[in-house]
């Protein structure tokens, strides 16, 4: 739908250039992107540094996500939440992310990603959410009012505190 646009946007953007990741391939709701090893992101030993990791799996969702959306007319958009498990460690080697769309809301994408080895080796996987509101043309959910809540309560010990200067 809008792959075309995702693609550009991508190869606009400085973290994924800092990070080295490669743009491999785009589709309507998927995206592959690679990491080639790079010294500067792992750690001691050769290991693919877990922040890349998870850096990797947020710019691959996002791709995804961005093959659904107007980027010309819909600048508000965001990651909302971030999921991943570590499975292995990808030592000395490349790894590739595949991104899904699971799941388009109104305003919610709910994104799967596996990052692998090129001989598929599972290195990790994430569940991703990602926001843009009224990306397919709805209108933003809006109280024309402020909604006011009523005041919280006050939090109070379960137990009584003791005097002031004296222990418990």
């Amino acid at each position: 739908m809008y792959s075309a646009q995702a693609k550009d946007r991508f190869t606009q953007v400085p973290f994924a250039r800092f990070l080295g990741a490669e743009l491999v391939e785009v589709e309507h709701e998927r995206a592959v992107v690679a990491l080639p090893f790079q010294e500067e992101n792992a750690n001691p030993g050769g290991t693919l540094n877990g922040g890349a990791t998870a850096s990797l799996i947020l710019l691959a969702g996002t791709l995804a996500a961005w093959t659904g959306i107007d980027l010309q007319t819909n600048p508000f958009l965001s990651t909302v939440d971030l999921a991943l498990q570590y499975l292995s460690a990808a030592i000395n080697e490349d790894v590739v992310a595949e991104a899904r769309v699971l799941r388009r809301g109104r305003d919610l994408f709910f994104l799967d990603v596996m990052v692998q080895t090129p001989a598929g080796k599972p290195i990790s996987k994430g569940l991703m959410m990602y926001r843009a509101p009224h990306y397919g043309g709805q209108p933003m959910r809006r109280h024309e009012k402020p909604v006011l809540l009523p005041p919280p309560t006050p939090l109070l010990p379960p137990y009584p505190l003791p005097e002031k200067g004296k222990y418990l």
